[in-house]
């Protein structure tokens, strides 16, 4: 990415330029102004932060890596010249000798160390201050070195697309943190001895924790169950104890990870909660549009439910699933507004196309509990049939009361003119609800090279004739059996719970079945309140 240095002038907007090397990039840090961040370059590059109205106050990522391979190349030094001191400047010996020095280096930008390097050398008394020290002959030919790649933990969780419970483990969390410079020797002079831990060296421990197991899944926008972190901050203890919390009342666990903070409900806290919610803050810009685009006030409940389905798949028991879907339902009801589409709704909860009608039927019953109408279509269709339009070509009698319906709304009467599609006149016009299978293609064409259609029925057999019918709803084909009327129940249902825009040549039918199924009590349309005022009648006497 192309960066152009600027001369900043009072008054001049700083919003993309970095405070550090005066900028102007794309990819900025959020305002670090107060936070730990203006602590962490302060330490590191002795530069103050203060707080200028209208000045830039943040950092670009090339700052940010900048000073985090200072700060590595940093730790790696000190914890070499540990090695150095232990090894060169000790006294009580002043003959000569040979040692196997294991210096550790780094190869790469990683946080780990890539290898381990053995050296034999000469070492002989040096004239230091303090006296009895050694220096190495660095000249000696004999000198031989060892290169010994350092031992994988077992367990590689950066590699998985999804951490679960079952991945973490006391010894999971040791082999991580053993395969950080940083870390190693927190773990050296503190953890080894149960000493007490600094607040800073904490946060060192839950970074280096985090960045290994959960920076692919927030990359990929995947949630983090409670469970999980809970788990975590488990192992965390069981495997250095003098990191537990001591309080009355307060888990061990507490200052890693405490659900709601030992509330009833409310935001969870602890350390790796923080870490999270700010690395969801980097995450690539298409997983931080979507989760402010569903960011909502969620119960504790509705979270974990949202979690939970999040890592089902479709072999998932339908009754377990069903009772997240209950839990959820309050969330997709804010989610069918205007502004989100079908499309969304999938993406976020597929569960609705995985079982079948069964998902969606229910679903609907959910979102209309209390509706009290004259039936559905199969219900009607003695009545519709009796209307005065002819449709004798098509052999489902279902299929012919919907069509004598929406030319009655219609007002075309019946419909025979040529189509452009290559279809019949009655095919083209049934087409908005029905379609049947034409020569030489199969449900897979429909499922493929019709994505952008609202949701519309197929059925398994040559134009007119009855078979098996498929709803066919965002690219998937769900089997109604050899039952129009089921399948386009399922049909009226889908345009409600995926929240379908409504095309004009269907409107007045689905507000027609708005009426009958008793959603609404009244249309706004003078033909369909008409028509379905003449059903009624027709329904009412039939009854007694």
């Amino acid at each position: 990415m192309m960066a152009t240095r600027l001369v900043l002038t009072a008054g001049q907007p700083a919003e993309s330029i970095c405070r550090l090397c005066f900028t102007e990039r794309r990819n900025h840090e959020l305002a670090f102004i107060g936070s730990q961040l203006q602590q962490w370059i302060e330490q590191l590059t002795a530069v103050k932060i203060v707080h200028v109205p209208s000045a830039p106050a943040s950092i670009c990522t090339v700052c940010r890596n900048t000073l985090e391979g200072y700060e590595k190349f940093r730790e790696m030094c000190h914890s070499n010249d540990q090695t150095f001191q232990d090894t060169y400047l000790r006294s009580g010996d002043s003959q000569p000798k040979r040692q196997k020095v294991a210096v550790q280096k780094r190869v790469g930008s990683g946080s780990k160390p890539a290898h381990q390097t053995t050296v034999e050398l000469d070492v002989v008394p040096c004239g230091c201050s303090g006296g009895g020290g050694y220096e190495a002959a660095v000249d000696d030919p004999e000198i031989k070195i060892e290169e010994v790649a350092l031992e994988k933990p077992d367990v590689d969780p950066l590699n998985a697309k999804i951490v679960t419970e079952n991945d973490l483990s006391r010894e999971m969390v040791i082999d991580i943190l053993r395969g950080d410079l940083a870390c190693q020797r927190l773990i050296r002079d503190k953890l080894a001895y149960g000493a007490s831990v600094a607040n800073k060296e904490k946060s060192l421990i839950c970074r280096t924790l985090c960045a290994q197991l959960f920076t692919t899944m927030i990359e990929q926008g995947i949630p983090i169950s409670s469970e999980v972190k809970i788990k975590l901050a488990q192992c965390i203890v069981a495997a250095y104890p003098c990191l537990g919390t001591q309080g009355n009342g307060v888990p061990p666990e507490a200052d890693w990870f405490w659900k709601h903070g030992g509330q009833s409900k409310g935001e969870h806290t602890g350390k790796i909660q923080v870490w999270i919610r700010n690395a969801q803050t980097r995450a690539p810009a298409s997983v931080r549009r979507k989760r402010r685009g569903t960011n909502l006030n969620l119960t504790d409940d509705e979270a974990n439910a949202i979690e939970e389905l999040s890592l089902a798949d479709d072999q998932a028991d339908y009754r377990k699933v069903n009772q997240l879907m209950v839990t959820t339902f309050a969330y997709r009801q804010n989610l069918r507004g205007p502004k989100t589409g079908p499309s969304h709704l999938c993406a976020e909860f597929p569960q609705l196309l995985w079982y079948g009608p069964l998902m969606i039927e229910e679903e609907f019953d959910r979102m209309y509990p209390n509706r009290s109408g004259i039936g559905t279509l199969s219900s009607i269709t003695s009545f519709c049939l009796m209307l005065n339009h002819a449709y004798d070509e098509i052999a489902c009698e279902t299929v012919q009361a919907l069509m004598k319906v929406m030319a009655e709304l219609t007002l075309q009467g019946n419909i025979r003119k040529e189509s452009a599609s290559g279809l019949s006149p009655v095919e083209e016009y049934a087409s908005i609800f029905i379609r049947w299978q034409q020569p030489d293609t199969d449900l897979d064409y429909f499922v493929e090279n019709v994505p952008g259609d609202p949701p519309y029925i197929v059925c398994s057999a040559l134009p007119f004739s009855e078979g098996q019918y498929f709803a066919v709803i965002m690219n998937s084909a769900i089997d109604c059996g050899f039952s129009f009327g089921r399948a386009f129940d399922v049909l009226l249902k889908s345009y409600k719970v995926f929240n379908f825009p409504v095309s004009g040549r269907a409107k007045k039918v689905l507000e027609l079945f708005d009426l009958i199924y008793g959603i609404q009590g009244h249309s706004r349309l003078c033909n369909v309140n008409k028509l379905f005022e003449k059903i009624s009648k027709a329904a009412s006497r039939l009854l007694n």
